[in-house]
């Protein structure tokens, strides 16, 4: 064996050792499972009765369907962002906007505030947390027990 062949393979072997070694030590140093963000709970999330006080106002989905126009929007009360449902049209007297929150990105509702939209064209607005998978929609349905997969018209998850 030469002594160019002994250096390559001694090389080789140290960097293999030190890579195993930087394997074990980053390993070693992740973060627990508990470590985790806790998940997002609905009481958690602060409520603003009427919408129409909050300043900052903005739409961050709009859907178009058979049953008319349902939005997600969000705006800021007493420097808090707050988000809330609203339709901008509806086809039958006998609809609800319905304004969905998923605190856990499975893509279920966990909590949820509708109102008749002929009796008011928007819902109570909760505190938005912009955490891992929090995430919200709005829609409009005939019945409010139903979720808003069961829409006609509904916006994507905002």
């Amino acid at each position: 064996m030469t002594g160019r062949t002994l250096s390559r393979r001694t090389a080789a072997a140290t960097t293999a050792a030190l890579a195993m070694t930087a394997a074990l030590i980053t390993g070693a140093a992740a973060a627990p499972a508990s470590a985790a963000t806790a998940a997002v709970v609905c009481s958690d999330l602060g409520i603003l009765s009427d919408p129409q006080n909050a300043s900052s106002t903005g739409t961050a989905k709009t859907a178009t369907g058979t049953t008319g126009t349902a939005q997600v929007r969000y705006g800021t009360y007493g420097g808090v962002r707050y988000a809330w449902a609203r339709t901008t049209s509806y086809e039958y007297d006998s609809l609800y906007i319905k304004f969905e929150i998923d605190t856990n990105g499975d893509g279920d509702a966990n909590c949820s505030h509708y109102r008749e939209a002929t009796s008011r064209t928007y819902t109570t607005g909760r505190q938005t947390e912009r955490g891992d998978g929090v995430r919200y929609r709005g829609c409009l349905l005939f019945d409010p027990a139903h979720d808003c997969d069961a829409a006609a018209t509904k916006t994507g998850w905002w």
